[in-house]
């Protein structure tokens, strides 16, 4: 977010109620930001919702922002610490169909018989 702020956006935290996470805004613009993280070093994939597929598609722009190499800790509270960190950035991003790969499906059950009722 100090990025957005520094190019003279306010940017705002929007991931509980949106499908991105941070909408940046100034007199000219809105812009919708999607973040991916990841501890893992050069990362070449992301995870994608159906949702933020949808809203990159539907709204521009839309940016990307993906950090990797984060280091992180758990505290003795349990709590967890994160440092470092390696920040690439894709303005104006739009997810190229040919770059999304399905990796999960969800299946409809059918009605089956309770171990009970055998």
């Amino acid at each position: 977010m100090d990025h957005y702020e520094e190019l003279g956006f306010r940017a705002v935290p929007v991931g509980d109620t949106e499908s991105y996470d941070v909408l940046a805004v100034n007199a000219e613009e809105e812009r919708h930001v999607e973040v991916k993280g990841s501890c893992s070093s050069d990362i070449e994939n992301v995870e994608l919702t159906r949702g933020e597929v949808r809203q990159a598609n539907r709204h521009a722009p839309t940016d990307l922002f993906v950090v990797d190499e984060i280091a992180w800790w758990r505290n003795d509270d349990g709590t967890v610490s994160t440092t470092g960190g390696r920040v690439r950035w894709w303005r104006d991003w739009t997810p190229a169909p040919s770059a999304l790969r399905p990796t999960r499906y969800r299946y409809r059950l059918g009605s089956a018989p309770t171990l009970d009722e055998r």
